[in-house]
């Protein structure tokens, strides 16, 4: 740590990380309704301490997901109503080619609609549904601030 103070490098300290849970009722929405995966709630509360732009990461200690590849929805959401706005739907394999990330089992999440989450006073939901059904227990999603993305 001494080294990165030395360089003058920025370290996170905001850095905080959740763990997907197991989707237990399904989501219905206009575009698709998801009957399994995993997800996250965002609270509006804790994306505040993230403003402007909070950097999503999803990483996992044991799935490619360009082989395993997941389809990724997010929804903004205010009492539990994922139909508010829909920001993203795009599968894995997609996103990692499209962005040209180099490891297989991390990526950024897509571009989402901050301004629209601060003025609504909205929470964020994150599902991952997986395609061949496989749903590991292991995959994560870390939040930090936009000016410690490395």
């Amino acid at each position: 740590m001494m080294e990165a103070l030395r360089k003058n490098k920025t370290f996170s300290v905001m850095l905080q990380t959740f763990t997907f849970k197991k989707l237990i009722e399904p989501i219905r929405d206009v575009i698709q309704d998801v009957e399994n995966g995993l997800f996250i709630i965002l609270p509006h509360e804790t994306l505040m301490e993230y403003r402007p732009a909070p950097i999503l990461k999803v990483f996992a200690t044991d799935r490619n997901f360009i082989t395993d590849f997941v389809f990724l929805h997010a929804w903004i959401t205010k009492n539990g109503n994922p139909k508010l706005k829909k920001e993203t739907h795009c599968s894995s394999l997609e996103w990692i080619q499209a962005m040209q990330y180099n490891q297989t089992n991390t990526f950024y999440w897509p571009p989402v609609q901050w301004g629209d989450i601060y003025e609504f006073k909205a929470d964020l939901l994150l599902v991952l549904e997986s395609f061949n059904n496989h749903y590991s227990e292991d995959i994560f999603l870390a939040i930090d601030k936009e000016s410690n993305r490395q």
